[in-house]
């Protein structure tokens, strides 16, 4: 301290020491500005005490850039100092100067000023294992985000290679204008949200959709994972995007972002022929709605057979796959069974597929896939349209199944023992 000036007075049997000390050279009290000890001593004394002698230097003023320390002989604090005496000490008979503890900093002349390093230590390592943790979480954020993009482009090159493979050359660039992210798919089905949901298949869930151009969509999601249901999904790609047929289900476009391709097709909003057709009740489709549907569907598989570039084998034709829309306009979807037909072949041999009831015997012994198990598919509906039996299920008393029970009806003259009543009310 360069500067020290004190005074003493008495006050209840103890001798009272006043020291001062220069404030900081940040106090904002103005230096001219001057304290008058005797106010200082009557406020800073406990009240009822009584003040026994005051030394001459109780008249004097102080400028207010000097701090005043208060004490006691013994060294006890009486006001406006450290609490804890051991830390102001005499360096002169007169002057006492303080000092924080070991560990502390701050102004040891203002009560509770000194503040402790352990807490700024506590803080500081908060702050940092604060950071740790932050810096762990968005580097695992990204290191998934990385590896999910990464699969996604692993099966993008993989599945649009195939698809390129398959593809007419003419055609090519159409199905690479109809990609659609994984990303715009899940936007579009709230992440593939069960309310969205429009019916299940053996292989695939089917989702309503809105994408971002407002469009609605059907988006085909497979529930198994195998090279088959890959190769179907390309395959039926590969197709439609070369199929242009107003009864034929239009495809939007494809993902090809996942390890099965989602497809996506033209929203068709009034469900199935299967599920006009086999409703509870006596009644369902009417008659000329039937003939007027089997004539759509007939006019759209010559379409697939003889009109496009290379001859298309549906392989899988029945009411389930005959969507209806508010008219109850036909089109045809489910092309994962279907396959090209070279034109210099009339068949082609395949594993079997397609669903029992519908499939064409012939075809079912030999796995020699031609238009007449399209055909014969087809044959098997028009008598599904007229009996509103399914011949998936359907079984005689001598354990024939639906088409072999109408052939025989049929020979015999009996048609109407297994006719719908409501197509013999409405036909005549």
């Amino acid at each position: 301290m360069s500067t020290c000036l004190s005074s003493a007075f008495h006050t209840n049997g103890h001798r009272i020491v006043m020291s001062t000390y220069p404030r900081s050279a940040s106090d904002t009290n103005d230096s001219n500005q001057f304290v008058g000890l005797p106010a200082l001593i009557d406020k800073l004394t406990p009240e009822g005490s009584h003040l026994v002698h005051r030394t001459p230097a109780t008249a004097m003023k102080f400028p207010a850039r000097l701090g005043i320390i208060l004490l006691m002989d013994n060294g006890s604090s009486l006001a406006n100092v450290s609490s804890d005496p051991e830390l102001c000490k005499s360096k002169q008979s007169h002057c006492y100067t303080c000092e924080c503890r070991d560990g502390l900093y701050g102004n040891p002349y203002v009560p509770d000023a000194s503040k402790g390093t352990k807490i700024i230590i506590g803080v500081t390592i908060g702050v940092v294992l604060l950071l740790l943790a932050l810096i762990a979480y968005f580097t695992s954020y990204k290191f998934k985000h990385w590896s999910t993009q990464s699969l996604e482009w692993k099966y993008f090159k993989k599945n649009r290679g195939q698809l390129l493979q398959q593809l007419v050359p003419q055609r090519g660039y159409i199905a690479e204008k109809m990609i659609i992210t994984l990303e715009g798919l899940e936007k579009a089905t709230n992440n593939f949200d069960k309310a969205h949901e429009l019916g299940r298949g053996g292989h695939a869930i089917v989702y309503k959709g809105i994408l971002s151009d407002l469009h609605i969509v059907a988006i085909k999601k497979p529930t198994m994972v195998g090279q088959r249901e890959i190769d179907e999904f390309i395959n039926e790609v590969a197709i439609l995007s070369q199929i242009n047929h107003r009864n034929i289900v239009k495809l939007y476009g494809c993902c090809l972002e996942t390890e099965v391709p989602l497809l996506v097709y033209e929203f068709i909003s009034n469900g199935t022929l299967y599920g006009h057709l086999h409703v509870e009740g006596p009644r369902s489709l009417p008659w000329d709605a039937r003939l007027r549907i089997a004539t759509e569907i007939e006019k759209s598989l010559a379409y697939l057979h003889s009109t496009v570039i290379i001859p298309i084998i549906h392989g899988d034709v029945k009411p389930a796959n005959i969507l209806l829309d508010d008219t109850l306009t036909t089109n045809i979807g489910d092309f994962g069974a279907s396959r090209y037909i070279p034109s210099d072949k009339v068949g082609l041999t395949t594993m079997v597929q397609g669903t029992i009831g519908y499939l064409d015997p012939m075809y079912f012994r030999t796995c020699r896939l031609t238009v007449k198990g399209d055909v014969y598919s087809f044959g098997v509906m028009r008598i599904e349209l007229m009996t509103r039996k399914k011949p998936f299920n359907y079984m005689d008393s001598e354990g024939n199944g639906l088409v072999a029970h109408f052939s025989t009806l049929f020979a015999e003259g009996s048609l109407l023992q297994v006719l719908d009543p409501q197509v013999m009310d409405e036909g005549q």
